[in-house]
This record gives C-alpha cells, structure tokens and sequence, in this order.
C-alpha cells in the first residue's frame, strides 16, 4: 500500500483574489504473488486519487491487473498489465480510462540493459467531449558502472 498527500497554496499578489489551495491524495494498494521457480508474478490492485483545484474536485478510482514472467534466466523479463478507471468532476462521471501496458527488457553482461514499453490509453467521456485514444512507445537503453 502506498499513500500520498499533498497541499499547495498560489499566493499572487498581483491578483486580487485570495489566495488558492489545491489538495491532492492518491492511494494505490496491490497484493501481489511470486512464484519463485517459474519467475512468474501476479498483481492485483486499485488505485484512488483525489484532487481538488480551485472549486473542481476530481475522484479518479479503478482496478489494475499485472502479470509478470522472467525469461532466459531472468535476463529477460516482461510484464502485461491493465487498469480500468473511473473519473468523476464534482462527483459527477466524467470519463472512463482502459489502460493496458506491455514491456520487455533484457540484461546483457550485468552492465548494459535494453528496455521497451508499449503504452495504451482509451478516454471514454461520459458527456459530450469527443473519445480518444493515445498510443506511447519507449526505446531505453542503460549503462550502469
């Protein structure tokens, strides 16, 4: 279980407002199953976010499912994982959030590491606002010395 709280304030002189507060929470708890001999894992999750932003508070909440596998000696490893989440504005259903992450990487000679991750995102609003899906894809290369 991981847990975050934070607070800000906007103090503007130049505005004539009082100044603005914004709170931010986030709780994510996950329970997660190795099996040793076959390198093979298993999570199961949800995550809770809340923020409020001037007057617009925002719930995000949802389940996550996360399998990992080790290969060639654990020198290759890889993980499929999904999230499905919630947003509500004002306590009001804003949107709904299909995640689904792949990634790889391989360690060469306990020094060199190459990594790859394929990221998917599809935004289902609610209310009039216009679908839409986000596709990210990240090539990583580590030395360590």
């Amino acid at each position: 279980m991981s847990s975050t709280y934070q607070q800000a304030n906007d103090v503007n002189p130049q505005q004539h407002r009082n100044e603005q507060a914004s709170y931010y929470f986030s709780n994510n708890m996950a329970y997660r199953i190795s099996i040793v001999p076959t390198s093979l894992g298993v999570s199961l999750g949800g995550n809770f976010y809340y923020s409020v932003l001037q007057e617009i508070n925002t719930t995000t909440i949802g389940p996550l499912l996360s399998v990992s596998k080790g290969f060639l000696e654990r020198k290759l490893r890889s993980s499929l994982s999904t999230g499905f989440n919630q947003v509500l504005h004002n306590m009001i259903a804003s949107s709904q959030v299909l995640t689904a992450r792949l990634s790889g990487s391989y360690s060469y000679q306990k020094s060199h590491r190459f990594s790859l991750n394929l990221n998917l995102l599809n935004n289902f609003p609610t209310d009039e606002k216009e679908a839409f899906t986000e596709f990210t894809a990240t090539v990583r290369y580590g030395y360590t010395f």
